[in-house]
């Protein structure tokens, strides 16, 4: 199977407090460049799945296990939340909606 694309996948501890700095501080641990297959789902897909027809969902799927559950991910630039995630024998895919950020 050939991979198209790479996804840079975040797992995002509980924020912890640091007395140094007197705040709360959270910590990411991220798995760069993972090779996966991704698409987007349809419309009619995403309402059987989620119950929302308007909400956008890429599906990243990979050839072998995950050991970890992200809560986010990073494809081709935009950075996406992690909406459910599936393993199978062998194989696990992601569901992952995009994240809007508010920015100045």
């Amino acid at each position: 199977m050939r991979f198209e694309d790479r996804v840079d996948l975040i797992v995002q501890k509980v924020a912890k407090y640091n007395p140094v700095t007197e705040k709360k501080e959270s910590v990411e641990k991220i798995l760069p460049n993972i090779p996966c297959n991704s698409s987007a789902l349809s419309r009619e897909r995403v309402l059987a799945e989620f119950g929302e027809a308007y909400k956008d969902i890429t599906v990243v799927r990979f050839n072998h296990e995950l050991d970890i559950i992200p809560t986010h991910a990073i494809l081709r630039g935009l950075r996406y939340r992690v909406a459910d995630v599936r393993v199978y024998r062998h194989k696990t895919s992601i569901y992952l909606h995009e994240e809007l950020l508010s920015g100045n």
